[in-house]
């Protein structure tokens, strides 16, 4: 079953700083900077010009969160948390803010339906002795878009992403990189999200309920 449970700003924003921290969290306080960073995102989520005139618009209506309800009172489940903190390690990665919430948007779907079950299995070790339970996204981006004439004859505003694959443990990843290199493509990104998963629902778990002195949004 998904949890359906629902934190507050304050909650999910320390919530990520903690999970993000990792084992270098010592309780510091959440750093104006980061606020900004998460603020920014959600920002551009908003923003209806994010997919004007795509060809293919994605299903998800937001990549990270829904914005605030009539009374302005913002509310997060566990897997808009979860979703912000792969876009912060996206930023974190390099890519640009606007193009972390394109692609995420297109993303949300599948990350919906993989967190129950990420978070079933148990969460990722340094040494998984006992059976891989990391989970990895492998994403692809086209620059040189004379590659691909006729998609960016179509698409000439937006990058040309590729398919997302999703891979369940270091052999299944070793075997879809064995398929896709060097022949095929040479250069991916890469990110782990179970680690992440786990790190941001026990410190939502954790999360204080925190008053809010500026405007919710």
């Amino acid at each position: 079953m998904s949890d359906t449970r629902s934190f507050g700003r304050g909650q999910m924003e320390w919530a990520l700083w903690r999970a993000i921290l990792g084992t270098k969290w010592n309780n510091q306080p959440v750093p104006p900077i980061f606020l900004t960073r998460i603020k920014r995102l959600l920002e551009i989520d908003r923003d209806p010009a994010l997919i004007s005139g795509v060809e293919k618009p994605p299903k998800a209506a937001y990549a990270l969160a829904p914005p605030p309800d009539a009374s302005g009172e913002s509310s997060y489940t566990l897997a808009d948390a979860v979703s912000l903190a792969i876009a912060l390690d996206l930023l974190d990665a390099g890519f640009k803010q606007r193009e972390i919430v394109f692609r995420m948007r297109y993303l949300r779907p599948d990350l919906d339906k993989r967190l129950t079950a990420i978070l079933a299995r148990r969460s990722p070790s340094r040494t998984p002795t006992k059976g891989d339970t990391r989970s990895f996204i492998v994403l692809g981006q086209v620059e040189m878009s004379e590659l691909y004439p006729g998609l960016a004859k179509r698409n000439a505003n937006y990058p040309i992403l590729l398919e997302p694959v999703f891979c369940d443990g270091l052999d299944a990843l070793s075997r879809y990189l064995a398929t896709l290199m060097p022949l095929q493509r040479r250069v991916a990104a890469l990110i782990e999200i179970a680690g992440i998963a786990h790190a941001v629902a026990a410190a939502l778990d954790q999360a204080p309920v925190i008053r809010r002195g500026r405007p919710k949004n």
